[in-house]
């Protein structure tokens, strides 16, 4: 490929050496629209080819490359919450358990072990405890109160700022809709995004009572 400025010109013969020199910033790729065409055409491909059972092509099951292009850029982008925006190891996730544990054996005398049967069954103990009649979809404060009592959590001492985080999403295009989707509770998810600093990047927050209770398991 040739790529031809008024007075200068750049030869490459692989996508990989428009990346090399795009990560040495190389004024000529900087400038050549082509160039960075290709270059995000290589990045996305890589990433298509690494992810198992990703189609290259939209509605085909084929990988002709020559049809292969940009994918439109998305009107929005949704974001999981926990273990998504941040990763600690599963410590906030073990103390979601072990309350919602204690919750399920002091409040509907559950035995040990039942709220985790909940889950695997049902998608989240929420859900199996309302499908077993423990909680009442029309009776809000019952489930309300369950919601508050797992999810009061020490959240600021448990996550700090993500200055990297909040880079990476104040780099996605400013017309692309952002939004946290999250099987728990949005006070909750309030709280992380606060603790992470990036609450003022987001346009909202779809939670499981937005949701009706149903899971991606539903």
């Amino acid at each position: 490929m040739e790529s031809y400025g008024r007075k200068e010109t750049l030869k490459v013969s692989s996508f990989r050496e428009v990346y090399h020199l795009f990560q040495n910033n190389s004024p000529l790729v900087q400038k050549c629209h082509l160039c960075r065409f290709i270059l995000k055409l290589y990045l996305q491909h890589s990433l298509d080819s690494c992810i198992p059972g990703r189609r290259l092509l939209r509605g085909t099951s084929g990988s002709d490359l020559d049809l292969y292009t940009l994918r439109p850029k998305p009107a929005v982008i949704f974001f999981d919450c926990d273990d998504c925006l941040y990763f600690d190891n599963w410590k906030i996730a073990a103390y979601l358990t072990t309350k919602i544990e204690k919750h399920c054996q002091t409040e509907f005398g559950l035995d040990e072990g039942y709220a985790y049967k909940l889950y695997k069954k049902h998608g989240t103990a929420l859900r199996g405890l309302i499908a077993e009649g423990y909680l009442s979809r029309d009776c809000s404060k019952s489930i309300d109160g369950f919601l508050e009592t797992v999810h009061d959590l020490p959240i600021h001492a448990l996550l700090s700022p993500d200055e990297q985080l909040r880079d990476m999403i104040s780099k996605i295009h400013p017309s692309i809709r952002k939004f946290v989707f999250t099987a728990s509770v949005r006070h909750h998810a309030e709280r992380c995004l606060d603790a992470l600093g990036i609450s003022d990047l987001f346009d909202g927050i779809i939670d499981v009572k937005d949701c009706q209770f149903e899971t991606k398991h539903s």
